[in-house]
């Protein structure tokens, strides 16, 4: 049997440059290690090289748990989301990982853990059992995760400057409240479980350049 895959998870708030730092790993990982690489954007199918959905159910309850017309409660939000996660991973994740396929992605349980837990006032042990009965013990620890930190102010900025603000997500258009409850739930998130909290501020690629020298030394 090969090597297991590596799964690495960078957590943040909205508009702190998950997405973009995951795609910057996922390139450099298919270049430099020459490994086939999944990159998963929760809630959403994982995707190959070429951007293709691997996991149609879960592109469609994105575009469910996306839309802010439709009104739901918390736990209808954590259960969405677990649906989401258990069919990517028992579909692709957990296979490729076996496989020695790598996966990188913007989020993952935790994200419910703060949005729902900390944000939404949801019981946080409830989450994470859910979350384990859905997935796995393995998947509930990545290799590595990074969590994503930025002033609410700059946060806030960047937000602005997005094309079309009438189009911001059922979460992205909550109150600055709430995102102040999200960007503390995620300090302690990463000081609770000794994950690292890395600055936002810098370029995309300085930041993404961090997370992989931590991964794989100074080279």
């Amino acid at each position: 049997m090969g090597e297991r895959g590596m799964r690495v998870v960078i957590e943040g708030g909205d508009g702190v440059g998950k997405t973009t730092v995951m795609h910057l790993l996922a390139e450099r990982n298919r270049k430099e290690r020459g490994v086939e690489t999944y990159t998963l954007e929760e809630p959403d199918s994982v995707r190959d090289a070429h951007g293709n959905a691997l996991v149609p159910m879960a592109e469609q309850l994105r575009t469910i748990i996306k839309a802010k017309k439709y009104g739901r409660s918390t736990l209808t939000n954590v259960m969405l989301f677990n649906a989401s996660r258990r069919e990517n991973n028992l579909q692709v994740v957990e296979p490729g990982l076996s496989a020695g396929k790598d996966t990188f992605q913007a989020r993952d349980f935790d994200s419910t853990t703060v949005y729902q837990g900390y944000g939404e006032g949801w019981n946080i042990d409830d989450i994470h059992r859910m979350v384990e009965e859905a997935t796995s013990p393995d998947y509930m620890a990545p290799d590595y995760k990074y969590v994503l930190d930025l002033p609410e102010e700059e946060r806030q900025r960047r937000v602005a400057l997005r094309d079309n603000l009438s189009s911001l997500d059922t979460f992205e258009s909550m109150g600055n409240e709430f995102h102040i409850r999200v960007a503390e739930g995620y300090r302690r998130l990463a000081h609770d479980k000794g994950l690292p909290l890395v600055s936002a501020l810098p370029p995309a690629e300085e930041v993404a350049d961090i997370m992989w020298r931590d991964m794989h030394g100074s080279n």
